[in-house]
């Protein structure tokens, strides 16, 4: 089985044997050119940009969504779960991935005394990772558009619930003498790494001091 995944938000399953398409999930739509700060480096759709990543017991696609509507301005992103027999979204899925996530801090962005998830500011970079039954995610920014941070959040592999306490920020504090946070998490499109303790390993960039 090989998986094509695309910026327009569709997923094909192709059967290696045979060539053949097997299935096809289709989880986002166009961004319009509404997210970003007009580099254009990203347009005219967002979809897809992370590796998904596949759970090869429950024949599940994991993969993370983006897109945006213009009226009212809105920006959404999902984790779907995909049957990979047929492309079709499992039970529970999608969820959404919104401002609903926050930590204490004074970064740039805070609210409150907290710094929210940003679903038009964030953008899924690197590749999922599988651990544990938890699936990873983690992002950086959408060309380059303040504020933006570093995450990595964590969602039950069966539920899609967010797993307790499986959120971390790279900049929550402001710190230094520029106003931005940043701190992205790009991983040049790779997965972060794991050991067999259970930990993850990324590299992150951008940081504001």
């Amino acid at each position: 089985m090989r998986i094509l995944a695309y910026r327009s938000g569709h997923a094909n399953l192709i059967d290696s044997a045979h060539g053949g398409t097997s299935g096809e999930g289709s989880v986002a739509s166009s961004s319009g050119g509404l997210v970003g700060a007009g580099f254009g480096d990203i347009t005219p759709e967002t979809g897809i940009t992370g590796t998904p990543v596949i759970d090869p017991v429950t024949n599940t696609l994991y993969v993370v969504s983006k897109s945006a509507i213009a009226s009212p301005l809105s920006f959404f992103q999902r984790l779907h779960a995909l049957n990979l027999t047929n492309g079709n979204e499992k039970t529970g899925s999608p969820v959404a991935i919104d401002n609903s996530i926050s930590v204490p801090g004074t970064g740039d962005g805070m609210v409150g005394g907290r710094v929210a998830f940003d679903p038009r500011n964030e953008h899924q970079r690197p590749g999922l990772a599988l651990l544990n039954g938890v699936v990873y995610i983690a992002w950086a920014s959408h060309e380059d558009r303040d504020p933006y941070h570093g995450w990595i959040i964590g969602y039950n592999a069966t539920t899609l619930a967010q797993v307790p306490g499986a959120v971390f920020k790279t900049t929550p504090n402001h710190v230094g003498t520029v106003s931005y946070s940043r701190g992205g998490i790009w991983m040049g499109g790779g997965a972060p790494a794991a050991d067999s303790n259970g930990n993850l390993y990324f590299l992150d960039g951008q940081w504001n001091v």
